[in-house]
């Protein structure tokens, strides 16, 4: 039979009140910062790894933030299957300090565009846990891109570990050289 101070010292701690409520902020500023970034949308995945929470916590915060106004939450049709599409509004960008950024607007979503849009948070995602910085989306680039008269405009620019500067193209499939060469020439 186990003493009292044996099973105590099994029980998972709890957090406090102030605890709780900084891990909320936490993972909501995260969410925030990365749609307010020019992502303007993303999925429950993405989002969970983002807060680092199981996709069951994720859609709780999701839905918490939801009910704030902080974001809008949509279901879209995406490979045969319902999606969960997670997007800044006007005023989630208000509290992220990023007035001038795009917001998410309902059924304005390209159903075909989705794959590529999260597969371009993946690398996002993966390009900073290997040291990548100052990610910049297309969309956010786009404005730049008319004003600079850029013949091409990459899904995002970063800045590698080592400092430079570098344009970035989402591939889903492969294309010809042909391709590759006349895309790489016009950057």
């Amino acid at each position: 039979m186990n003493s009292q101070s044996e099973v105590e010292s099994k029980v998972m701690p709890r957090m406090t009140h102030a605890e709780k409520l900084a891990r909320t902020s936490e993972k909501r500023a995260a969410i925030l910062s990365f749609l307010a970034s020019g992502e303007v949308w993303t999925t429950v995945e993405i989002a969970g790894q983002l807060m680092k929470t199981s996709e069951r916590r994720t859609v709780v915060t999701l839905e918490a933030m939801e009910r704030d106004k902080l974001v809008a939450i949509e279901m879209s049709e995406y490979a045969g299957r319902k999606l969960r599409l997670i997007g800044i509004t006007a005023h989630g960008l208000a509290v992220a300090d990023a007035f001038g950024a795009p917001y998410f607007e309902k059924g304005r979503t390209n159903a075909a565009y989705i794959g590529h849009h999260v597969d371009g948070q993946r690398c996002r995602l993966a390009a900073v846990a290997a040291g990548w910085h100052s990610w910049q989306p297309e969309r956010v680039m786009r404005i730049r891109a008319t004003r600079e008269n850029w013949k091409k405009v990459p899904d995002a620019i970063a800045i590698d570990p080592h400092g430079a500067p570098v344009a970035i193209e989402i591939e889903r499939h492969c294309k010809t050289p042909k391709r590759y060469a006349e895309t790489i020439v016009s950057y």
